[in-house]
């Protein structure tokens, strides 16, 4: 078995330094069960120089590839293209991998759930935290009458031949991470949800920055699926709901830190 660990990066020299530092937290007896695919949009600053000395000897078996794309997820559906693993996570620029993982746990949920052929994906849990803010995004089962994020889409380990046939919808801006939920639950298929810590990224990406947008995204998503009206409404519901309570806690949040 093999994991593919995907990282979209541009001009993030930083964060793609700290990312690639995060992979020493895989226990040498484990490296083999991993690949890495870069996936660099052109970078201008240090990442390129950086990255095409970094593959001489990397941490991982690496694909590098720095070429021009439509978007961050263009720059995705690359990095699955060029993934050979049975399954696939995306590390971006910026996330790391948690301290505390459990490798043996984790790779032997995804052993055990491989030949599962109703599932997209195994979902784990996922800290999100800036200077201000640390906050554990728990893993959950997701339902066709509540559609959601099984957990933040770092945490989510999807068969890679499931995001190979469901491409991300390069036309969106900030859900189709989303929006590739709701087509696997369209086919039946389901997400696996574990109990443990995996990754951890930064608190206050464009989806928190960006709330109009992203309920805009969101209810489109789910008023075109193919699921029955009473499903969508309720969906839809949620979905207002929560973006809503999630803004006033990340700024009320903010405000005290502050």
């Amino acid at each position: 078995m093999l994991v593919s660990i995907i990282t979209v990066t541009r001009n993030d020299f930083d964060g793609l330094n700290k990312t690639i530092n995060s992979l020493t937290q895989i226990d040498d007896c484990f490296l083999n069960y991993f690949e890495h695919v870069i996936i660099d949009g052109l970078s201008t600053d240090e990442s390129v120089p950086y990255l095409k000395n970094y593959v001489k000897s990397p941490i991982l078996e690496t694909t590098f590839i720095s070429e021009k794309d439509k978007g961050i997820y263009d720059a995705m559906n690359k990095g699955v293209d060029n993934s050979t693993g049975d399954y696939c996570f995306f590390l971006n620029s910026g996330d790391v991998i948690d301290n505390n993982v459990e490798f043996e746990k984790l790779l032997n949920v995804l052993k055990d759930n491989l030949g599962e052929k109703l599932l997209a994906g195994v979902a784990f849990n996922v800290k999100m935290s800036n200077e201000h803010i640390s906050h554990v995004v728990k893993s959950r089962e997701v339902k066709k009458w509540r559609l959601r994020m099984p957990t933040v889409h770092q945490g989510i380990i999807y068969k890679t031949s499931y995001l190979s046939n469901n491409k991300y919808d390069d036309k969106l801006k900030i859900c189709s991470d989303f929006k590739s939920v709701v087509v696997a639950l369209e086919q039946n298929l389901t997400f696996k949800a574990v109990d443990a810590q995996f990754t951890i990224l930064t608190f206050g990406g464009v989806s928190s920055q960006k709330p109009l947008l992203l309920l805009k995204e969101s209810l489109s998503i789910i008023l075109s699926s193919s699921l029955n009206f009473f499903y969508k409404m309720i969906s839809c519901l949620f979905v207002i709901v929560n973006v809503t309570l999630f803004q006033i806690y990340f700024r009320v949040v903010l405000f005290i830190k502050k």
